[in-house]
């Protein structure tokens, strides 16, 4: 049946699109704007504001450092995605990759793994527009966000991305464009702010780069890691759509090595400014709730709307980026007999799989809801965090599993299929050193001894695969 057969589409399949492919800046843009990691971590203006507290803490003051070396790192496996994209673009992204290198039993298995982590990722990310919301309207009026109901704002964001999205990718897509210009110039004309006003810190700002300030040594950069690797984890956003892309096998490498690049340009530049906007003081760095939000509304306030404005539009533009690639990939489990053949089906209007788009939508929203219902402890922002960081961490468990996979498969693949010789360097080597980068913050995130509920989560794991497996 379809299941076994794993197809690499072609353009004559029927192709999920608005009447062409999608222009290589268009692929940019949705790297851009990735998924989820552990934390909150989405490629935006919105988390440079969250987790810069958390990193700095962990980094002491070689915050820098630790992103620059998560940058390296990670670049193994965008160099797996780009280089199965080569071989094999397709909707399915890691489902196909595994699929066709192991079988269609262990594609299935890790399609159904990774189907469950990117729909905890996309709740997440719907649910982190519905807390930032809450928080801004406590910053900037009267009102206690500590009691105000964030599921609202999320479910209302989720009703207008499903909409966006059924009018087609291309339209999706300009709406992201259309704020990411505004989105980086805020961030950048809030990071000047900070070196403006506090010039004199800026001798000292090179130290964000010397190792040597991590505490606890190869231990303490090991935690720093493992959160600052979470920051790039959605670079390769773009990659299901390969079937819309023009020439896929060269832009879908090129979009996500440019997003990585752009991702790590932006976030060192940040660390650095907001180191600056402290006077190099971490320690009252680490204190913050949204330390970059602090430094720029001292050195210049006025700046603290728009700041709040572009975490908003930049939220708004990891739900769509989120959305659309989980669409992709359910569409592709349908269409290869994974899921119900509905869910591989597309629209005849608009070309874009409508039914995995809305069924996508009403998974991601009850989960959110459930967590944050339940797990959270209430519906308040409160609460609300509690409940984000737990399903995102849940969610990223899943995913690092099928990184890790996906990065095995490449050199199982290259050593079956090598007819023009074995390209060690991108094919072997390359990724081994990807799988083995991600053990470390795999087992931090997986092992029993952490607290409750964290502590469940391997088992939540293993009852998945489990599950899966039969």
């Amino acid at each position: 049946g379809a299941a076994q057969q794993w197809a690499v589409p072609t353009r004559q399949t029927v192709r999920v699109s608005s009447n062409a492919f999608l222009h290589p800046k268009v692929l940019l843009v949705l790297g851009f704007f990735p998924r989820s990691g552990a934390q909150g971590t989405h490629m935006s203006v919105r988390r440079a504001f969250l987790v810069f507290g958390a990193l700095a803490s962990l980094s002491g003051g070689a915050l820098g450092f630790v992103l620059v070396a998560a940058a390296i790192g990670f670049a193994f496996h965008i160099n797996t995605v780009a280089e199965f994209n080569k071989d094999m673009p397709s909707a399915g992204f890691y489902n196909t990759y595994i699929g066709r290198t192991f079988g269609s039993h262990t594609g299935a298995l890790f399609a159904f793994i990774y189907s469950a982590g990117l729909a905890a990722i996309v709740g997440v990310v719907t649910m982190g527009v519905g807390l930032w919301v809450s928080n801004a309207l406590g910053t900037i009026t009267v009102i206690n966000y500590a009691h105000l109901p964030w599921w609202i704002p999320a479910v209302l964001a989720e009703l207008l991305v499903v909409a966006l999205l059924l009018r087609g990718v291309k339209f999706s897509v300009r709406i992201s464009a259309s704020l990411v210009i505004f989105e980086i110039a805020v961030l950048i004309i809030g990071g000047v702010a900070m070196l403006i006003h506090n010039p004199g810190a800026i001798a000292q700002s090179g130290n964000t780069f010397n190792p040597t300030l991590i505490p606890h040594g190869v231990s303490g950069f090991g935690l720093a890691f493992t959160l600052a690797i979470f920051l790039f984890l959605g670079t390769s956003s773009s990659a299901p759509l390969a079937e819309e892309a023009k020439n896929p096998k060269k832009t879908i490498p090129f979009a996500v090595f440019a997003a990585a690049i752009i991702a790590t340009v932006l976030y060192v530049f940040a660390a650095w400014t907001e180191q600056v906007g402290f006077n190099n003081n971490t320690g009252l760095l680490a204190k913050q709730v949204f330390p970059y939000i602090t430094g720029v509304g001292n050195a210049f306030h006025p700046l603290v709307y728009f700041m709040y404005l572009a975490g908003l539009t930049s939220a708004i533009a990891v739900v769509i980026a989120s959305s659309n690639a989980i669409s992709r990939v359910w569409y592709s489990m349908g269409r290869d007999g994974l899921f119900p053949k509905a869910m591989g089906s597309v629209d005849t209007k608009t070309r874009v799989p409508r039914i995995s788009i809305l069924v996508s939508a009403v998974v991601a929203t009850v989960l959110f809801l459930i967590f944050g219902g339940i797990a959270g402890g209430g519906f308040s922002v409160a609460t609300g965090y509690n409940a984000y960081a737990e399903l995102a961490t849940l969610g990223t468990d899943f995913i690092i599993l099928v990184f890790m996979v996906t990065n095995i498969a490449l050199v199982v693949h290259e050593l079956h299929n090598h007819s023009q010789g074995v390209r060690w360097l991108r094919r072997i080597v390359a990724p081994i050193i990807g799988a083995i980068i991600f053990v470390y913050p795999f087992w931090e995130s997986v092992k029993p001894t952490q607290p409750r509920p964290y502590n469940w989560f391997g088992a939540v794991l293993i009852g998945f695969l489990i599950i899966g497996a039969i």
